[in-house]
């Protein structure tokens, strides 16, 4: 059984205690690998090339993220999309409009990973230390490490941007493994 079939998406009562946390430990594995693949691709300097398949691998990840996310709530819980809509007409058009030849990738992408917060968002219950507080602020601090990491790469150097991107995305990872962990 793969770690993304559909056995993986059935409800969580419906599985044994001891598959649904081997198959969330898998699923964070693969995701935190992927993203770090993803991370060190995008971070080459100026490097198209490598920025692209960095930008698709980081891609791959925010879809399993959704795919998991989805896992936690299928609701859409619609109201919860209204922010991340706000931001994403605040963000995409200046990073698409500066990005060049990557305007449509960038877009795409930006849809994506918007896609993940608002998932994320969806999942979230209370704010204390839970499983839902850590994967929402985990999936915000991501869109803060790609917004900048697209900020400082195709409108602005922003000083200090490497340890801010890092950082964030890091702490991030972190987040939402944890946020799968707790729930498993």
């Amino acid at each position: 059984m793969g770690v993304f079939d559909s056995e993986w998406l059935r409800p969580a009562p419906t599985r044994p205690a001891r598959e649904r946390r081997f198959q969330l430990l898998a699923a964070a594995a693969l995701i935190l690998f992927t993203a770090y693949v993803g991370a060190t691709l995008a971070g080459v300097p100026r490097e198209t090339s490598s920025f692209i398949l960095g930008l698709v691998t980081f891609l791959v990840a925010h879809l399993f993220y959704i795919a998991a996310f989805l896992e936690v709530e299928r609701a859409g819980r619609w109201g919860r999309l209204i922010p991340v809509l706000i931001l994403a007409v605040a963000a995409l058009p200046v990073l698409a409009s500066h990005a060049g030849p990557m305007a449509i990738p960038v877009l795409v992408y930006g849809v994506v990973i918007l896609t993940m917060m608002w998932r994320a968002a969806a999942a979230f219950s209370s704010w204390g230390a839970n499983p839902g507080t850590f994967g929402l602020v985990g999936a915000l601090l991501f869109g803060a490490s790609d917004t900048l990491l697209a900020w400082s790469r195709f409108v602005t150097p922003v000083p200090a941007s490497g340890y801010l991107i890092m950082g964030t995305y890091w702490a991030a990872q972190l987040l939402i493994a944890v946020s799968f962990l707790r729930r498993a």
